[in-house]
């Protein structure tokens, strides 16, 4: 069934009346979460790491990732021996990086 664009509002604000009524705001924060991730699980994270990542680690980064990107797609693991030792997360325009040539980069141009 297809909604005309006229009536795309109104049919919006009738779901989520409906969806209050049967499971409440969880519900209705639920299926957004969903349609968020169903529109762009196309790009991936990129998680670089000195050392090495278990499972747990993964895990983790993963867990706080999603929780602060909804839509995040695929996470890909790199090693990265030039950061010495720490981890570097890029993601869209997303940037954190903590590691120990970075914090020697910082030193230098202080100095």
């Amino acid at each position: 069934m297809k909604v005309a664009r006229s009536n795309i509002h109104q049919t919006a604000d009738y779901l989520i009346e409906l969806m209050r009524k049967l499971g409440g705001t969880e519900l209705v924060e639920a299926v957004h979460h969903k349609l968020a991730a169903t529109q762009s699980r196309t790009e991936a994270a990129t998680v670089s790491y000195a050392g090495i990542l278990s499972d747990g680690d993964k895990r983790r980064i993963r867990d706080r990732l999603v929780k602060r990107f909804p839509a995040l797609g695929e996470i890909e693991y790199h090693a990265d021996a030039s950061l010495i030792a720490g981890l570097k997360i890029q993601y869209r325009d997303y940037q954190f990086e903590n590691s120990l040539k970075r914090r020697l980069q910082t030193l230098k141009n202080a100095v």
